[in-house]
C-alpha cells in the first residue's frame, strides 16, 4: 500500500510543481489536495450505498470500470498533443 501510495502522490506532485506557474503552486495544491481528501472521505459512504443497493461485487465493478475509463482518458490526452 505505500508503495502505490508513493507512486501515485510523487509524480502528481512533481507534475503540479513543474507545469503550475509559480505563483499558483499553494492554490493548486490545496485544490487537490482538498478533492483526494473528499475523495477519501467520501469512499466509504458511497460503497456502502452501493454494497446496500447493488451487492457486494458491484463496488469492484463500478470502480474497476473508473479506473478503465480514466486511464483510457489518459491515453487519449497523451497520444492527443
Amino acid at each position: 500500500m505505500g508503495g502505490t501510495t508513493v507512486f501515485m502522490l510523487v509524480p502528481y506532485r512533481s507534475v503540479i510543481q513543474s507545469e503550475t506557474p509559480p505563483d499558483r503552486i499553494a492554490r493548486v495544491s490545496s485544490a487537490g489536495e482538498a478533492a483526494m481528501t473528499t475523495a477519501m472521505m467520501a469512499a466509504p459512504l458511497l460503497g456502502s450505498l452501493i454494497v446496500t443497493g447493488f451487492g457486494v461485487p458491484a463496488p469492484f465493478i463500478v470502480g474497476g470500470g473508473l479506473i478503465i475509463l480514466l486511464g483510457l482518458g489518459a491515453l487519449a490526452f497523451a497520444f492527443r498533443r
